[in-house]
């Protein structure tokens, strides 16, 4: 049998064919069969006049049980299932969390004071940087935003002269920021000197991912990289490698595994990329590998192997320099970006990981490793 939900009627079919339909008064109940594997047979009794949904009673054919709950069923929220909702509906941190996060940075280390908020119905990450502070010494700063991976708008601060604790209080918007997106992409924040004469100096970063960033406009302080090395910092893409070596044998044995936030080389828009491995040694090549070609895949999965027979040079004296290409069919094919990984390497995410291959040996180590500009003019000879 089965209920109506507007009338509540009684539809009853007996052994002999007939049907017989009934209704049920008001503050009755309501006894129907829900078949189970357990037994053959449970009636749930509901009441229709005062329904108490944290107590529910069942009775089977080894007698009669109730079971208390808490927790309210069929209660829906028709506020969180719509599309355009405020953010303030988004789970907050919680506790020390959101304390820690507002309130605690280490004293006498150059920290970035900001605040991220996410406005989901207009699609606006609204970002505010407040100042920096414990910078060693006074300098003519500013700081410039992008949201990785769009590098085409760029947000600068004011210039606050000589100062060690310079205060910006300024707001930016990045527009278009799709709540589907939103986990994707990184924002990065360059702390930079302006020089008189010359190029203007970068004294750090701070790296965002906005996937486990706080977007609810409490106050954040980060602790900027002073190690970074350059300001085009994840501009070109990553890519990510997984090596170890082999002391015993006197191998250097890797797998290439995938690249992410390619930089756009064609003129349509699109990136044929492929990996180029070079072991160098004193700045010569002396082995080379290649990987295969992805067609229009700005996040290429290549998961390809390669070994490189090291001796009889000392591993010390070894680098290997990465590069991803661009396949052009009609010209010359385009660097997108290298590494270089070496004990002397500018870029710390490539120097850590090449001592930990050799401090560890027969252990894999994997990493990934931000791309830099190529040589001038972005191309390179097949």
């Amino acid at each position: 049998m089965w209920l109506c939900c507007c009338c509540w009627p009684i539809r009853r079919k007996y052994s002999d064919g007939s049907v017989n339909y009934h209704r049920v008064p008001t503050g009755g109940r309501v006894t129907f069969a829900i078949p189970t594997i357990e037994t053959p047979v449970i009636h749930k009794a509901i009441s229709l006049q005062q329904p108490q949904p944290s107590c529910y009673s069942y009775s089977t054919s080894q007698g009669t049980s109730s079971i208390q709950s808490d927790r309210p069923l069929l209660v829906l929220r028709p506020r969180l299932y719509s599309e355009h909702f405020s953010a303030s509906l988004l789970p907050m941190p919680s506790g020390d969390v959101a304390i820690k996060s507002a309130c605690t940075f280490v004293a006498d280390v150059p920290t970035l004071h900001y605040s991220l908020f996410y406005d989901i119905q207009l699609h606006i990450l609204r970002v505010t940087v407040s100042k920096v502070s414990s910078l060693k010494q006074p300098y003519n700063c500013y700081i410039t935003l992008y949201l990785h991976p769009d590098k085409r708008v760029v947000k600068e601060t004011k210039v606050v002269n000589k100062n060690d604790n310079p205060e910006f209080n300024e707001m930016f918007e990045f527009r278009g920021v799709i709540p589907g997106d939103l986990p994707t992409r990184v924002l990065v924040a360059a702390v930079m000197s302006r020089e008189k004469f010359g190029r203007n100096a970068l004294l750090g970063m701070v790296v965002m991912a906005m996937k486990t960033a706080n977007v609810y406009g409490s106050p954040c302080a980060a602790e900027i990289d002073t190690m970074a090395s350059s300001t085009e910092y994840l501009l070109n893409g990553e890519v990510s490698i997984a090596m170890s070596y082999q002391p015993d044998v006197g191998l250097l044995q890797g797998v290439l595994l995938k690249a992410r936030n390619l930089k756009k080389m064609d003129l349509i828009g699109t990136t044929d990329p492929y990996v180029k491995l070079y072991l160098l040694h004193s700045g010569e090549r002396r082995a080379k590998w290649r990987s295969s070609i992805k067609r229009n895949a700005p996040n290429p999965l290549f998961n390809e192997s390669f070994q490189f027979v090291i001796r009889p040079y000392p591993i010390d004296e070894l680098s290997l320099l990465v590069i991803v290409m661009d396949y052009d069919r009609f010209s010359r094919d385009e660097v997108v970006g290298v590494a270089v990984l070496s004990r002397a390497s500018d870029d710390p995410p490539c120097q850590r990981m090449w001592r930990e291959v050799l401090s560890s040996p027969g252990q894999q180590v994997a990493q990934w490793l931000p791309l830099q500009t190529g040589p001038a003019g972005g191309k390179l000879n097949k």
